[in-house]
């Protein structure tokens, strides 16, 4: 009896284990708000996850609409990962059964590396949460994620100083970066339906006393706003995402990008 006991013990603690490497030999199912989250779920979790991104990189997070196809993915993930201005998240609800939910408690631009690097910690927290056995995997290629960026900066540092100073005019959702960069935003402009005429002429005669060099648009938004004025005031225009597409290299590229792209308008091309 006693042996047939052991024997019945045995059996249930190789089901168990052989349940849990099963488990933790398929991927966590992760859904992310937008393109910038899918690509430091990739970098962190590895082939821990599969990721799908909500919100294409080309669209507005705050103007997207979710389609029943979207919000059946997202209930049947194993966690959903927000920011936390996704206006279509907050229809959303999910029962006992539904998906771990993490918005994260990061605030900023995400294109800024030190906001960029609390994002990836606070991801690599939440993965942690839903697979702890692989929390030490998570947090070496976190690790590895943060250190390239920090390569991607020293390489544009050069480029970053020789920005310094210059002044431009810029979208309120790209304002932030190009003030990490270092260039002087003396005014800023909304999405194109946000801008009055009274708005755009005041914007105009700041540009002109200030000697704008420069008008940063938003790649989410339409771009009107960011040509009128830039045709207006005879300078260049230059159009920058803060969603990356993964597809296009991920953030550590759109870094490189844009900061190439400003130098070359503005000191390269003898702009300065």
């Amino acid at each position: 009896m006693k042996r047939g006991m052991i024997m019945v013990a045995r059996l249930i603690a190789g089901v168990l284990l052989l349940a849990g490497n099963r488990a933790l030999a398929e991927p966590l199912r992760v859904v992310v708000s937008t393109t910038l989250l899918e690509g430091i779920v990739l970098a962190v979790g590895g082939d821990q996850v599969t990721v799908t991104p909500v919100i294409p990189h080309t669209m507005c997070p705050g103007h997207f609409d979710l389609s029943p196809r979207l919000a059946s993915e997202i209930a049947a993930s194993d966690v959903f990962i927000q920011h936390g201005f996704e206006t279509f998240a907050r229809k959303l609800g999910f029962g006992a059964e539904g998906p771990r939910r993490v918005v994260l408690p990061v605030k900023g631009n995400g294109m800024i590396p030190e906001v960029h690097r609390e994002i990836t910690a606070a991801v690599c927290a939440a993965l942690g949460e839903a697979r702890p056995a692989a929390t030490e995997v998570f947090s070496a290629n976190a690790a590895r994620y943060v250190a390239q960026i920090g390569e991607v900066e020293q390489r544009l540092q050069a480029k970053r100083d020789a920005l310094t100073g210059i002044p431009v005019l810029a979208a309120v959702m790209n304002a932030p970066f190009i003030a990490w960069i270092g260039c002087n935003v003396v005014g800023t402009f909304p999405r194109d339906e946000g801008l009055s005429a009274a708005g755009m002429v005041a914007l105009g005669r700041t540009a002109h006393e200030q000697k704008v060099r420069l008008v940063v648009d938003n790649h989410q938004s339409q771009g009107r706003t960011g040509r009128m004025l830039a045709g207006e005031l005879k300078v260049p225009l230059i159009i920058l995402s803060n969603f990356p597409s993964t597809a296009e290299g991920g953030y550590p590229a759109a870094l490189q990008a844009a900061m190439e792209s400003l130098h070359a308008t503005l000191v390269t091309t003898g702009q300065d």
